[in-house]
């Protein structure tokens, strides 16, 4: 077979790339025109971030991380929200977030339980934690990041 394998595509490729469809589709493939992040594993719909009415993937940052705060708003302290942004200037925008009850059990979210979901540049769903203590997540942006935060405080306390 490994022998064949090659004979076989130079012989079959040049007759399949002649069909505009599979031409199209080879070069879609190869190029990654179909992959597509920003509307990934995180579902749209209504959502109220920071006060304001808008759709979950609105709220997302193109450019930086985006933590998305759900859950009870007393549980979010605010400096250490703050903190952790500041931390990471530039890099991480924080968002306190109110779902819809369709997309809250679509995202799998318990009204009465904080979590927190850091969303990727990308759009993609890049730490979950289930609970108010952000430590965690100074904790994945230093491993994803590769380096330290700017004041090198690890923990961050809710």
């Amino acid at each position: 077979m490994r022998a064949l394998r090659p004979r076989v595509a130079t012989a079959v490729l040049p007759l399949l790339t002649r069909v505009p469809a599979i031409r199209r589709a080879a070069f879609r493939a190869l190029a990654e025109l179909d992959v597509g992040y920003r509307n990934g594993p995180l579902p749209d719909g209504p959502v109220v971030v920071d006060g304001r009415p808008l759709r979950l993937q609105q709220s997302l940052s193109p450019t930086a991380f985006t933590l998305l705060l759900c859950g009870p708003g007393d549980h979010w302290a605010t400096p250490a929200v703050r903190a952790l942004e500041s931390r990471w200037p530039g890099m991480v925008r924080a968002r306190q977030l109110n779902v819809s009850e369709g997309l809250r059990q679509g995202m799998g979210l318990d009204p009465r339980r904080s979590t927190q979901l850091l969303v990727r540049p990308d759009g993609y769903l890049g730490h979950r934690v289930d609970a108010a203590d952000l430590s965690a997540v100074d904790d994945y942006l230093r491993t994803v990041l590769g380096g330290s935060s700017r004041d090198g405080n690890i923990g961050v306390r809710a």
